[in-house]
């Protein structure tokens, strides 16, 4: 195909033309965005500064009153310091806390961590034993966010040593006895709480705990990891890489 000079000056204005187009639209976004974001910068130097330490304050405040709210006629309860008692036999060291008054770690002395010291089983922030009581008209509260009385370690009958924790609430006294034994592991937990600080004939009792780092071989440690119990008599265990939730139909020993 021939082209005469006048169709290739055309053709070469033509680019020209569009080039020229391109520069300039690409120049003017260019401009835009710079302008744009100065804008921003300006925008955001001008709003007022976010202050998320007063918010991280206001939410705490703001749980502590709804906990206080929670608490009905025993709210004093929940203002207190926390004191740790502890018991040791042959085979344990049991740490109780007057905060929810149960035990805060147990420390088991036949065997060394990788640390060289006893291998303590709880203790983790969130480890509690929990239920829920009823504190004054429409309230209640977990149990675990009150201070009890009590927790001297006082000399069983049968030689046992037993640790006993008072909460006195308007419906009578929730008491926490736990009874520790020479040559035992198990720890008898004698839970009285009044029907009507219940709330009714039965009660729901939530027990938080935490599975700790206790060997140096992680992969191991939880093949091996299981929950022991007896149900109805009958041992039985489930391993934490198991299939999900267990319920138990028969009364339980852990």
């Amino acid at each position: 195909m021939n082209f005469d000079r006048n169709t290739i000056l055309g053709f070469v204005l033509l680019a020209v033309l569009f080039f020229g187009y391109f520069f300039y639209i690409n120049k003017e976004k260019a401009a835009f965005e710079e302008q744009r974001i100065a804008q921003a910068k300006k925008d955001s130097a001008n709003r007022p500064k976010v202050d998320t330490a007063a918010l991280a304050r206001q939410a705490r405040y703001n749980d502590s009153m709804a906990q206080v709210g929670a608490a009905g006629q025993i709210a004093p309860a929940m203002q207190g310091t926390e004191q740790l008692s502890t018991v040791e036999t042959d085979l344990l060291r049991v740490t109780f806390t007057n905060k929810g008054g149960q035990p805060k770690w147990v420390e088991l002395k036949a065997f060394k961590g990788p640390d060289s010291g006893f291998v303590r089983l709880g203790g983790a922030p969130g480890d509690r034993i929990d239920y829920n009581i009823v504190t004054g008209s429409n309230a209640a509260s977990g149990v675990s966010n009150f201070y009890f009385t009590g927790g001297q370690v006082a000399p069983g009958a049968d030689g046992s040593q037993v640790v006993s924790f008072q909460l006195n609430t308007p419906n009578g006294a929730v008491v926490h006895q736990y009874v520790i034994r020479k040559g035992h592991y198990l720890i008898d937990f004698n839970l009285q709480v009044p029907q009507a600080a219940a709330g009714g004939q039965q009660l729901t009792l939530n027990w938080n705990d935490h599975a700790m780092a206790l060997q140096k071989d992680v992969s191991y440690e939880r093949q091996m990891s299981a929950i022991s119990y007896r149900e109805d008599g009958d041992y039985d265990d489930e391993n934490i890489l198991g299939s999900g939730p267990v319920t138990f139909e028969k009364p339980v020993n852990w």
